[in-house]
């Protein structure tokens, strides 16, 4: 607002975030619209009137160049309200939240986003809708407060606690938001991408495979959409340098299932297919199960493949800390190679194949988590300590 409410809204630094969610807010969810007139349907006709309220009051702001009196009159009651329903619309997130991280594996993931992901969706929407609501209120009081700031260096202060509060409250809450949407992108973009017989509830119905898809991709480009300002998602992975897979095809879809397994700002540096073995007897013998092995530069990701492809599972995460040794085993005598991975709680040793020993980017995997090698101080001195005092040694000249 350029007389009053400009300057305001810059210095709490969300004039652009609150014009992409009133934008949102504008359009028809079609995931939602059911929804909208049986599920928690008090809940939102109370944050609908709310922000219709507090929009037309900064419209009308914008009209006359200033939060007049009369204007704040309006809406000056409005405050506890609003922040209620934050709250109420932030534990129904953190419940979903909570729901899906109690879920050990993510075909269990799957099946909750699969029954209430379209109510997940609404209450995502409808935090949004409340916190751009709230920030508009904190900019509107502001805004009021503006006008006798001038002249009176109490209300100077208190329009620097409210802008100075809301900027904190702001940061924190796009936080929140970034901890709820990393869980929620990361599941229903793996659902998107996997194959095979799956059925998913919407309006009582049950769909098809490509429906349950169709609908995963939708419900992520609205959560996408709705969450640009908070949370951008995770580029598309490319094929790494070091990669020793069969099938260009079956390494494409990894890729799109593999992304959102990776943090933000997180690297893909090499990944490979190898079987998991034993400790002992023939080599033959020892094949347990076909691994994707990935390798970023922050850890090792270990899933079996067939778990990966048919639910996009990943098992096991090993952080490069944990790594104490390597050993590669250029060629068993059958021309296969072979790679140790030593950590601190779990040992894996990999068979790569018929002819793998003359395979450059198994040579180069293993020297990729070599480099990574490392014991702590803590663990050494733990272990060191175990050792006796010099004067406690045995007498090598008694013996």
């Amino acid at each position: 607002m350029a007389a009053s409410l400009g300057p305001v809204l810059a210095m709490l630094a969300i004039q652009a975030q609150l014009k992409q969610v009133s934008a949102l807010a504008e359009q028809n969810l079609e995931l939602t619209e059911s929804l909208l007139r049986s599920v928690r349907q008090g809940q939102w006709a109370e944050l609908s009137g709310l922000d219709q309220a507090v929009s037309r009051a900064i419209e009308e702001a914008r009209a006359v160049g200033q939060v007049t009196p009369l204007l704040w009159n309006n809406v000056e009651g409005h405050e506890a309200a609003l922040r209620t329903q934050r709250d109420l619309f932030r534990r129904h997130m953190q419940r979903h939240a909570q729901e899906l991280a109690a879920r050990d594996g993510h075909r269990e993931r799957r099946e909750y986003l699969e029954k209430h992901g379209e109510a997940a969706l609404l209450d995502l929407h409808s935090l949004l809708i409340a916190h751009k609501a709230w920030f508009e209120y904190q900019a509107l009081r502001a805004g009021r407060v503006k006008l006798d700031a001038a002249e009176s260096p109490q209300d100077q202060r208190l329009l620097e606690t409210i802008v100075d509060n809301a900027r904190h409250e702001y940061d924190d809450t796009v936080e929140q938001m970034r901890e709820l949407l990393d869980t929620f992108t990361r599941e229903l973009g793996i659902i998107a991408e996997l194959p095979g017989r799956r059925t998913i509830p919407f309006t009582e119905a049950r769909r098809s495979a490509d429906d349950v898809a169709t609908m995963a991709r939708q419900m992520l480009d609205a959560v996408e959409r709705l969450a640009d300002s908070a949370r951008r998602p995770s580029p598309p992975l490319e094929r790494p340098s070091i990669c020793h897979v069969d099938g260009d095809e079956d390494l494409s879809r990894d890729l799109r299932v593999l992304r959102w397994h990776l943090d933000r700002g997180e690297r893909l540096v090499a990944v490979a297919a190898g079987h998991q073995l034993g400790t002992s007897g023939p080599l033959s013998a020892l094949t347990r199960a076909h691994e994707l092995i990935s390798v970023t530069d922050r850890r090792v990701l270990i899933a079996d493949q067939s778990a990966f492809r048919k639910h996009g599972q990943v098992a096991q995460s090993v952080s490069n800390d944990d790594i104490r040794y390597v050993r590669h085993h250029e060629d068993d005598g059958s021309g296969r190679a072979r790679i140790d991975l030593i950590t601190k709680d779990t040992d894996f040793s990999w068979d790569f194949g018929k002819e793998s020993a003359s395979a450059k980017p198994v040579r180069m995997l293993a020297a990729l988590l070599a480099d990574r090698m490392g014991v702590p101080q803590a663990e050494r001195r733990a272990l060191r300590a175990a050792l006796p005092a010099p004067d406690e040694a045995p007498d090598a000249s008694s013996s």
